[in-house]
């Protein structure tokens, strides 16, 4: 977050950097947690994060003109990822419960 954002702009402004995906409004955070920040705890010794649920309903794919240039060293493949890969998956992602937070999220949308 930058000083003075609330996490619902911050998570706006992260899309458009990110992704490329303009919204004006991401809604109210479906997800939080502190984690701690073992990597450099002597500056952030935790951390608190909200989560966001925005539904895409047209194809799209992610803009990296946004990025910085660690995130383009960085980043060196994405894709999209159903609920059951992430469960296969060894690869790290956070929440930790994002699959069962996805299906939640998803099952009550459709209703």
């Amino acid at each position: 977050m930058d000083p003075g954002e609330s996490h619902e702009i911050a998570a706006v402004r992260e899309l458009l950097e990110e992704t490329g995906l303009v919204v004006s409004d991401v809604g109210e955070s479906v997800y939080q947690e502190d984690i701690p920040l073992p990597y450099d705890e002597a500056i952030y010794p935790s951390a608190h994060q909200e989560f966001f649920f925005h539904r895409v309903d047209h194809e799209f794919e992610p803009d990296r003109s946004g990025w910085t240039e660690s995130e383009l060293i960085d980043v060196t493949a994405w894709r999209w990822w159903s609920a059951e890969e992430l469960e296969a998956t060894d690869e790290p992602f956070e929440p930790a419960m994002l699959p069962q937070l996805l299906r939640r999220l998803i099952s009550t949308k459709e209703q």
